[in-house]
């Protein structure tokens, strides 16, 4: 296996063409963009990665830049592959060499001398090999290593059963920690759907999680996967992976407004927050609310939501699991009424009218749909919290 933790340099692609390195420094590391890229027309890969002649160094505790460490595994995947590599707890530019290659959006990182990934990880074979990697049995294949953020154990797959060109998916699997987490986010992310919220297609596929790739796209006319630009919103905001619950939500819609995104776009956020609210997802932090960059338009936009579960039927294990990790403005994290959603909407000037829809509308569907959607997966408490949650904003 590659000695990760003495890979001194990283080269950075975009849609398949180099474009910078990351080169490891005795405290940290430095960015820089090619020669050739600088000199062309083309934008910065991310949005904190300008491009500049002098490049960018990081050092510290946080060693590389934002948009990377934003990239990198968390959590016990995090911890699984630190220990697979034999790395420091700190050594983020390691990890970022083992997963690098497999990233969430258009930009990988490579090893000097390796090609892009080909390997399409199949279904059966990604629940052995998550099994070696947090159990230490057998042997893990590095090569499937992938940088996906969040805490739950993932991998990436390029098929469910049969081998496909047109889709990958993330494939997640049970928490030791949280029982029946992933029936819950399968039931939430259903009920989403039923409300009209952008989900991707998810499904249980022999007790696995899997959801397709929003950042990946069938090219029809190149018959080829294209990958797309996304950022979360701590990506967006310059900060680190540890940033993601020292916030409050208007500090997220106030950087989506700043990079101009629609207010169609700030109406489906404040949306995702009422929802939140509702099921009792606790958990909605900074990372869990991303955008996708439309090169074509040149707009930000929503992607589609991701990482939806209720927090409710974990208290005794989560004691503010009826709260919401970010407050909405001003420390509130607890209840709500229309009131207080609407004075939010109108700091963004959304019309009272469209918030007052998205409102009525989430109601009315989250108490038809709720029975259907969580009677085999939550109990019959924890609906009748989220009725009543539903209820009061009436």
């Amino acid at each position: 296996m590659t000695d990760y933790h003495s890979v001194e340099t990283l080269f950075v692609f975009r849609d398949g063409e180099q474009v910078g390195t990351l080169h490891r420094l005795p405290k940290g590391c430095e960015f820089k963009y090619s020669e050739e890229f600088l000199r062309s027309n083309a934008a910065p890969i991310a949005r904190h990665l300008p491009k500049l002649y002098e490049g960018i160094v990081v050092e510290g505790l946080a060693n590389i830049p934002t948009y990377f460490a934003g990239l990198l595994p968390e959590g016990v995947m995090f911890s699984a592959v630190r220990r697979l590599i034999g790395s420091a707890a700190d050594d983020f530019f390691a990890v970022l060499a083992a997963t690098g290659s497999d990233s969430i959006g258009d930009i990988e990182t490579r090893i000097p001398g390796e090609g892009p990934r080909t390997s399409a990880l199949g279904l059966s074979e990604a629940k052995k090999q998550i099994e070696h990697l947090l159990d230490e049995r057998g042997a893990f294949d590095a090569s499937y290593l992938s940088a996906i953020s969040g805490i739950q154990p993932k991998l990436s797959l390029g098929q469910i059963v049969g081998a496909s060109r047109t889709r990958r998916y993330v494939a997640k699997f049970q928490s030791r920690q949280f029982p029946n987490l992933l029936e819950n986010e399968f039931a939430f992310t259903q009920l989403a759907r039923r409300c009209r919220l952008n989900v991707s297609e998810t499904e249980l596929v022999d007790g696995v999680l899997v959801m397709k790739r929003f950042d990946r796209i069938y090219d029809k006319p190149a018959q080829a996967l294209r990958s797309l630009h996304v950022e979360d919103m701590l990506q967006v905001m310059d900060l680190f992976p540890n940033s993601k619950y020292s916030m409050e939500y208007f500090d997220l819609l106030s950087a989506m407004a700043d990079l101009g995104v629609s207010k169609a776009t700030l109406l489906d956020s404040l949306e995702l927050y009422l929802f939140s609210y509702i099921i009792g997802n606790g958990d909605l932090h900074a990372k869990n609310v991303s955008l996708i960059f439309d090169k074509e338009t040149g707009q930000w936009i929503l992607t589609p939501v991701y990482d939806l579960i209720s927090t409710l039927p974990y208290t005794n294990m989560l004691p503010e699991g009826h709260r919401m990790a970010l407050a909405l403005v001003e420390d509130n994290i607890g209840r709500f009424s229309r009131e207080e959603f609407l004075e939010f909407g109108e700091r963004f000037r959304l019309p009272a009218k469209s918030v007052h829809r998205k409102i009525d509308g989430l109601v009315q569907l989250v108490t038809k749909f709720a029975d259907p959607c969580l009677n085999n997966h939550v109990s019959s408490d924890v609906i009748s919290t989220i009725r009543r949650r539903a209820d009061s904003l009436r």
